[in-house]
């Protein structure tokens, strides 16, 4: 307004022409024009939101700092502040209040949960835990087991040092083993002896140490199976309810400082020395921290702040092991969910596509679980039903190129003969040929071998044993580079390989555990078993030929919008297949045929006593119908036994049955040969006789009520019953009783416990308990054996804990002890 009105004032006091009047005019609009944008960005509303970190200034946080530097928030609309760390406070209930509105969490942010905090987990910046215990050779302590007695610095939070204090019970130790101190973080208190050991963090005082020439001594949870997410993004479910486009921005704009944070490590020391260094910490130290957390940022993984239900499940069960917290959480509304990750595509992507018309796929013609061409030339499998979902979603047909061979898709790949390899691991050799997205399944990595081989956990332990592997898999070339010392021989497939273990040209075969157990149960069952399982996985990728970046980005795009159900669900469904597809009777009629052995043997020698009177051939007859019956309820029974295969092998309850049968069995022949001595005498003494068959019926009585325990065992029982605890023990101890004799099993209790519960299912877990135990003192040799067994009853639940002296769990198996064939 002012402008025109000063335009007007000077015309009329100027009486100026009218070209000129026309360009003042023109200066007018122009100027209002542009006064309104101006004003329009301006009232952009900037919406005011901020971060509380969970420590001082480093580089732990530059993803933050950086990505509000650089504009990353401020594109956004977001205007953030940054809060370090205060003494004191609670960070859970700051934001959850509403004091800050995001905040950075250790991994016991879930413990917050589960007290109740209404809180989103939003991402994982660092996929394991910087977290470690330091010490000094000074202080002569190499291994967990030295840790007793000795002095340790820390903060004693138990929810935030649940790793370490996982670590520590792993071998049987825990804080309360050590004098605790209060934590100085100052490494000379180290350096002086004035502690033994101190919790630290990784990019911290192990640097220290190293620049003052002394070699730290460091243990790490991670390293033991105890592996947390760290520094996690989180914020209050209030904020993602009122504001959810602002919750998906600041994480987009977060994660896209942390990529660069990360990509250009110098940039960003610069920046934190500039502005950030509140702990005056040195160029040299930035750097060292920003290598050693890039590590951990990118730790199994291509994507920054990733964060899945599965792990976050884990760490869960870590905490309920610990005593930390108790109950369930709902991790539906715990993990957040970014509804803006979908398979929207750009024009340019659509353009490609429509231009493509189809994309030509290899793929591994004979590993299923995964992925196979059927007899008629058919995909099926897992990579099947992925691939199905993404002809939908892209609305283009995929092609499937056939080949004979994992070695020969490989080759048609470095050829182009085929756009992309559905599911395949990258390495240095293939990404010469092709580009590899963000993996979308991740299995673990498992031996099979023999049944007479002890378990396994290191790649070491296979030093100069031939080993076997499908030819042309990445772990070929993974292995060859880290473990030179082991022999690898390769495979043409699975099977091939199982079957040269089975023969003994192979020691043992590596492969996933799906594919393994897949062939397993088709071909190997009873013959060979899984025997190691290590932390390597097959994380498997869709490969694109790395001369078409734009298909590669399409595929980055729809797996990323693939949802944790979805990728849960197709691996459940053919994960499954080992124990409902294809089962081999072979053992079934082994054992058929082994009894029906013992049982011709039976009947020989009943059939000597036709010269006895009718009462006695009578007997015969209905030892005969007995046994033929308890023969056809052996074999239902031994099929259950075999459907059972994931709570206990066969060879096992075999065995037990056999050590149960064989004193009866020899009991029997021994009454058997009394009655036919008896019967060649001149005088035949009936009273011999019927006390003998009284004696063998008996023991056919015992046999019986054996066969019956078994096929009680393992028969589900999904009615909660009234349960007398005492009697589910005793039960267990009568089925093991062969394998018991050199053990001492002490049960502690005065009261008679009645529970209702599932009676069997109880049944099952105490024997699982007691067979690994047994398992356990033969394999290290114990020669006192105990098992004590104590009864507690805590009013609301009954306690039931088994002793053993056989040394305690090893630390590396933690975590893998409810894996399947372990």
């Amino acid at each position: 307004q002012n402008v025109i009105f000063n335009i007007l004032f000077y015309v009329i006091l100027n009486k100026i022409n009218e070209k000129i009047i026309m360009k003042l005019i023109k200066y007018a609009i122009l100027t209002i024009i542009f006064t309104v944008n101006l004003m329009a960005i301006e009232t952009i509303k900037q919406e005011k939101v901020s971060l509380q970190l969970q420590w001082k200034h480093a580089f732990q946080f530059a993803g933050y700092y950086i990505a509000k530097e650089k504009g990353f928030y401020k594109n956004k609309g977001i205007d953030i502040t940054i809060k370090e760390f205060q003494y004191g406070l609670n960070i859970a209930d700051s934001v959850e209040k509403g004091d800050s509105t995001y905040g950075v969490g250790r991994p016991s942010i879930i413990i917050d949960k589960a007290k109740g905090k209404d809180i989103v987990l939003l991402a994982a910046i660092y996929q394991s835990s910087p977290l470690v215990v330091l010490g000094t050779k000074k202080s002569n302590i190499n291994s967990l087991r030295d840790f007793k007695n000795k002095t340790i610095m820390t903060v004693n939070d138990s929810s935030n040092d649940a790793a370490i204090n996982a670590m520590l019970k792993s071998h049987n130790l825990s804080l309360s083993d050590m004098k605790i101190i209060k934590h100085s973080f100052d490494i000379n208190d180290l350096i002086n002896g004035k502690t033994d050991l101190m919790t630290s963090y990784i990019a911290d005082q192990p640097y220290e140490l190293q620049k003052l020439g002394i070699k730290p001594v460091i243990f790490y949870p991670k390293d033991y199976g105890f592996d947390f997410y760290s520094d996690i993004l989180f914020t209050s479910k209030k904020e993602l309810k009122n504001n959810k486009q602002r919750v998906s921005d600041f994480r987009t704009a977060t994660l896209r400082g942390w990529d660069y944070a990360f990509n250009n490590i110098e940039e960003t020391v610069d920046l934190i020395l500039e502005k950030y260094n509140t702990q005056n910490k040195s160029k040299e130290a930035l750097f060292y921290e920003a290598n050693q957390l890039k590590k951990l940022a990118y730790y199994n993984t291509n994507t920054i702040g990733k964060i899945e239900q599965d792990k976050v499940i884990k760490i869960l069960g870590i905490y309920n092991l610990m005593g930390t917290t108790k109950g369930l959480i709902n991790l539906d509304n715990l993990v957040y969910k970014d509804n803006n990750n979908n398979t929207d595509l750009t024009y340019k992507q659509k353009e490609y596509l429509k231009n493509k018309q189809q994309i030509t796929m290899c793929i591994d013609p004979n590993w299923m679980p995964f992925e196979k061409l059927d007899k008629k030339g058919n995909h099926i499998g897992m990579s099947k039903d992925y691939f199905e979902i993404f002809e939908k979603k892209l609305n283009i047909p995929f092609k499937v190129i056939k080949t004979n061979s994992w070695a020969q898709t490989l080759e048609y790949a470095k050829n182009r003969k085929c756009d992309i390899i559905s599911l395949a691991m990258q390495t240095s050799s293939r990404k010469q040929y092709m580009n590899f997205t963000t993996p979308y399944i991740s299995i673990p990595t498992v031996l099979a071998t023999k049944t007479d081989v002890s378990f396994i956990d290191d790649f070491k332990q296979l030093s100069n044993k031939k080993i076997g592997i499908v030819e042309g898999y990445a772990y070929v070339e993974i292995l060859r580079e880290k473990y030179p010392n082991l022999k690898i021989v390769e495979a043409k497939n699975t099977n091939i390989g199982l079957q040269k273990v089975a023969n003994g040209e192979f020691f043992g075969f590596i492969g996933s555990i799906a594919d393994i157990a897949y062939v397993f149960q088709k071909n190997f069952i009873g013959e060979l078993k899984i025997t190691g399982k290590f932390n390597e996985r097959w994380n498997l990728s869709t490969a694109v030929r790395n001369d078409d970046l734009m298909l590669l980005s399409i595929f980055e795009n729809i797996i990323k919008s693939l949802s944790y159900d979805t990728k849960q669900s197709i691996l459940n469904k053919y994960v499954s297949i080992k124990y409902e597809k294809g089962i081999d009777y072979s053992l079934v009629w082994k054992m058929s045929i082994g009894f029906i052995f013992a049982l011709f043997i039976l009947i020989f020698f009943l059939a000597k006593q036709n010269k006895l009177k009718k009462e006695i051939e009578n007997l015969n007859k209905n030892l005969e119908l007995k046994i033929k019956d308890e023969v056809e309820k052996n074999r239902q029974k031994d099929k259950m036994i075999f459907r059972q295969s994931k709570l206990a092998s066969m060879g096992e309850m075999l065995g037990n049955i056999a050590h149960q049968w064989r004193q009866p069995l020899n009991r029997i022949n021994l009454n058997l040969a009394v009655i036919e001595d008896t019967i060649d005498e001149p005088e035949v003494n009936k009273n011999i006789i019927k006390d003998k068959i009284g004696n063998a019926q008996k023991n056919l009585k015992y046999m019986s009520d054996t066969i019956e325990d078994f096929a009680n065992f393992f028969r589900p029982n999904k009615i909660k019953i009234e349960t007398n605890i005492i009697d589910a023990i005793n039960r267990a101890i009568v089925l093991l009783n062969g394998r018991l004799k050199d053990v001492t099993i002490d049960i502690d209790t005065k009261n008679k416990y009645i529970y209702k519960t599932y009676e069997n299912e109880l049944l099952q877990v105490i024997l699982i308990i007691l067979n690994n135990a047994l398992d356990n003192f033969e394999i290290k040799n114990i020669i006192n054996k105990k098992i004590d067994i104590l009864i507690i009853n805590d009013n609301e639940f009954l306690k039931i804990d088994i002793i053993d002296n056989g040394g305690g769990i090893l630390s590396e198996d933690i975590d893998k002890i409810f894996d399947p064939y372990f």
